[in-house]
């Protein structure tokens, strides 16, 4: 699967413009051909949390967690959201990787709603 977190709407489409006089029907079926491709293998990011809603709501009993390597991006929260549904956020504890700057990372991670005192920053090496 290719990316994710996007919805694919009609007007992203590569085939653009209305069919006319000068249309190559070879181009226009190539083209629909890759925008095709490109829809069936674009990653459905709530489809998936759906599909795997069993895993998701087996992290009930969880009671750590361990983000390694990971670069929490925007594009990752709906993982990350569904993960805090499932488990306890008054009583798991969070232990996440630091790579770089550990205050830019703990800016990025403080923005979930986990109390300060359940999470550990740790470099990878530390794991």
């Amino acid at each position: 699967m290719l990316g994710h977190a996007w919805e694919r709407a009609p007007e992203d489409s590569l085939n653009f413009k209305p069919d006319g006089p000068d249309d190559d029907w070879r181009v226009r079926n190539g083209i629909e051909y890759i925008d095709q491709f490109f829809a069936d293998t674009f990653k459905p990011t709530a489809r998936l949390i759906e599909q795997n809603a069993t895993f998701f709501a087996g992290l009930a009993n969880v009671r750590e967690i361990k983000i390694m390597g990971h670069g929490l991006a925007e594009v990752d929260a709906p993982y990350i959201d569904e993960i805090m549904r499932q488990v306890d956020l008054t009583t798991t504890r969070w232990t996440v990787s630091i790579y770089g700057d550990l205050d830019a990372r703990r800016a990025q991670f403080g923005q979930y709603p986990i109390a300060p005192n359940l999470v550990d920053y740790r470099s990878l090496a530390d794991f």
